[in-house]
């Protein structure tokens, strides 16, 4: 199985603006974190796979479907302007409110867009829950090889993999796409994907991280600090989400603590938690390059904040000179919480702290 290379973008100046970015993020943990524009900017892996350049596999994370449409038709819009053929496989919902955003009458009659329906493509190739693999590629590849017709460039947006993942089928959805990412090592495409961020949050942290890794990009769409995850009231309160290893989604983990004290009536915990829950996802994203899930649960003494990675290596505890940037993360935690610690297991970690009440 060969795996989307990772490939090194350099941000321009957009990066500067605070308050909408993405970070790309690399599956492997030799390469740097960048932050680039919160829209994706569709048009130059095109420009690079006329040059010869290798198959990229990128897949968006959205809080709504607003979101995610805004970007497709941008997907689709810029495709179409560079003479590029582009397949959509999305779901019937998504299918027909494109059509309306977009005049694609006249594309539609001369096949350099293609738009299909995600059940009904599944349906050819799925067996029993699972991917075939040489049904895949009779019909996965033959729409690819379609599309390129006459040596155009082709793009591909599909949804299939999302269908699956809400199904509950994880397991189908991981095989399906490793069997994209097999499909491009014998052709040249650019291929999006897109997950809704709610089905992430009762999931599974190690397959999660799984979906990461078959992606050579990742990045949250839209609002990144629109992102509900579940809460529990009572006599226990319990909250937790699921997050991708995003810059973006530290932000988003620190709205979501403290959305969820506000609603805990415990206003007065916000600025020691938002800090704690800064630090340790800010870890999980940069050190541990995992994703990462946020629980705020009782403790003894007031409320339990950790935060799951799927790396198993401890933090430090650092003492930086007065002039060094950053390394004083966990010292902070230590002098705000009432104790704190960090939990190894055999799949990864959780660092927790106790915040008095």
């Amino acid at each position: 199985m060969q795996h989307p290379r990772r490939s090194v973008r350099r941000c321009g100046a957009t990066c500067d603006k605070p308050d909408r970015y993405r970070l790309v993020r690399r599956a492997s943990p030799t390469l740097p974190i960048e932050r680039v524009s919160t829209l994706p900017q569709h048009g130059r892996t095109i420009d690079k796979l006329r040059e010869g350049a290798p198959h990229e596999h990128v897949v968006h994370v959205y809080t709504d479907d607003s979101h995610l449409l805004v970007a497709l038709a941008g997907f689709i819009s810029h495709g179409l302007s560079q003479d590029e053929s582009v397949v959509v496989v999305a779901t019937g919902q998504h299918l027909a409110a494109i059509s309306r955003m977009l005049d694609c009458g006249s594309q539609l009659g001369a096949q350099t867009l293609v738009l299909l329906d995600a059940a009904e493509i599944l349906r050819k190739f799925m067996r029993e829950g699972a991917p075939d693999p040489a049904a895949f590629e009779a019909t996965i590849g033959g729409i690819v090889d379609r599309a390129a017709g006459g040596g155009r460039p082709v793009r591909v947006y599909g949804e299939m993999v999302a269908a699956l993942w809400d199904q509950g089928n994880v397991a189908g959805a991981l095989a399906l796409e490793a069997l994209w990412n097999d499909l491009a090592a014998t052709r040249q495409f650019y291929l999006m994907c897109a997950y809704p961020s709610a089905s992430f949050d009762d999931g599974s942290l190690h397959a999660l991280n799984s979906m990461c890794q078959l992606h050579s990009e990742l990045s949250l769409l839209g609002d990144a600090l629109d992102m509900p995850g579940d809460r529990l009231t009572g006599p226990d309160p319990v909250a937790h989400k699921l997050f991708i290893p995003v810059a973006a989604a530290v932000a988003a983990a620190r709205h979501f603590t403290v959305a969820t004290l506000m609603d805990w009536k415990l206003s007065h915990l916000v600025d020691d938690a938002a800090l704690i829950v800064t630090e340790l996802a800010t870890n999980s994203v940069v050190h541990a390059n995992s994703a990462f899930r946020v629980v705020m649960s009782p403790a003894p003494l007031g409320v339990r904040f950790a935060v799951e990675d799927a790396s198993q290596s401890r933090p430090r505890m650092r003492h930086p000179g007065p002039y060094e940037p950053g390394g004083r993360g966990i010292a902070l935690i230590a002098e705000i919480a009432h104790q704190w610690g960090c939990d190894v297991s055999p799949v990864g970690k959780t660092v927790w702290a106790d915040v008095p009440a």
